[in-house]
C-alpha cells in the first residue's frame, strides 16, 4: 500500500493557460488552507444513518500509510464472492466523504460545509490493466492532483483533487476533472452511479 500512496503536490499548483482548476482566493480573502488540513466527515460503515467525526486529509493518508485500516481491506479483497465482498465493504469498512463535513447524518441536507475536494475513482472494470498499473507515475506528474491511494478491492484508484466549486456545481466539477484526466492520464473514470 504504501507505494500506492501519494500526498505531495500539496503546493499551490500553477494551472495550464485556459484550465483555472484552482481559486487561492482574493486579496480580501484569508490565505487559503493548506490542503492537507481539509477535514471531512466519516463514518464507522455505510451502515445506519450517523456520521462518526471529521478527519484531515492528512490523517486520512497517514491512517492509510500506517495501515489503520489494512486489516478490514485485506479481508475485503481476500473475499471472491463479489455479493459478500460489497457486504462486507457495506458493514465493516470504514467510510469517507472528502468533499462535506456533515451534520448529523448522511443526507444531502445535513451537509455543514463543502470542502471542494472531489474525488475520482479508476476501476479495473473501466481501464486496461496496463493502463491501471501506469497511472502512479502519472498521477505524480499531475500537479492538480492532492493525493491518491489504491481502492478498497485493490484494483483502482482514489485520487483526490481540489477545486473552487461550490456543493451545487460539485457534479460539474466531477466532469471537469474527469475530462483533465482522460487527457492527463490516458485512463478513464469510473461512472457515478
Amino acid at each position: 500500500m504504501q507505494n500506492s500512496t501519494k500526498v505531495t503536490n500539496l503546493e499551490q499548483p500553477q494551472p495550464e493557460a485556459g484550465e483555472p482548476l484552482f481559486d487561492w482566493g482574493t486579496a480580501e480573502e484569508s490565505a487559503p488552507i493548506n490542503p492537507v488540513e481539509i477535514e471531512f466527515s466519516t463514518a464507522a460503515s455505510s451502515v445506519g444513518t450517523g456520521v462518526g467525526s471529521t478527519m484531515t486529509l492528512q490523517a486520512w493518508f497517514e491512517g492509510i500509510r500506517g495501515g489503520r485500516w489494512r486489516k478490514v481491506v485485506e479481508q475485503v479483497r481476500a473475499e471472491r464472492d463479489p455479493v459478500k465482498q460489497a457486504e462486507m465493504k457495506r458493514q465493516e469498512l470504514f467510510i469517507s466523504f472528502p468533499s462535506v463535513v456533515l451534520n448529523g447524518g448522511k443526507r444531502s441536507d445535513q451537509v455543514e460545509k463543502y470542502t471542494g475536494v472531489v474525488v475520482v475513482d479508476f476501476d479495473e472494470k473501466d481501464n486496461d490493466k496496463s493502463d491501471l498499473e501506469a497511472l502512479p507515475e502519472r498521477l505524480k506528474a499531475d500537479p492538480f492532483v492532492l493525493g491518491f491511494h489504491l481502492s478498497c478491492r485493490g484494483g483502482g484508484y482514489a485520487v483526490f483533487y481540489l477545486v473552487n466549486s461550490s456543493l451545487t456545481e460539485h457534479p460539474e466539477a466531477y466532469n471537469h476533472l474527469s475530462k483533465h484526466v482522460i487527457n492527463a492520464c490516458l485512463v478513464m473514470p469510473a461512472l457515478r452511479r
